[in-house]
């Protein structure tokens, strides 16, 4: 099975279309931020090795998220785009140990740990 698996969540987003004053990964939900929320099933996968989080350069508020001291994430540079934030991470040079990348966006707080392995079944079983 394969055990090398990174994930990608980029978190360069300043919600254009949510119209706030703050990125809405950084909203509360619930008493934790969205990104908390969003990253936590990542952090607590058995299947996924590694995390980049592409952020906006000069970020502030990372810095006070949960999940910031972990090391099993590496935050690097987002780009203009979700795409070019997603490219930026497959081009960090530890991405390339991996078998397998998974993407989430970081104001998306709805994946589970159980998504995670039904997707890994998936892609194994399917090829």
């Amino acid at each position: 099975m394969m055990n090398r698996i990174l994930a990608i969540i980029p978190s360069a987003g300043i919600g254009e279309r949510f119209s706030g004053n703050m990125p809405k990964q950084y909203l509360d939900l619930d008493g934790k931020s969205v990104i908390e929320h969003s990253v936590q099933p990542f952090l607590d996968s058995n299947i996924v090795s590694k995390i980049i989080i592409p952020i906006t350069p000069n970020d502030e508020h990372i810095k006070k998220q949960s999940f910031y001291g972990s090391s099993k994430i590496i935050f690097i540079d987002g780009g203009s785009t979700r795409s070019e934030s997603v490219l930026n991470g497959l081009n960090h040079p530890e991405a390339k140990d991996f078998n397998l990348v998974i993407t989430h966006d970081a104001a998306r707080p709805n994946v589970n740990e159980d998504d995670l392995s039904n997707l890994l079944h998936e892609i194994i079983t399917s090829k």
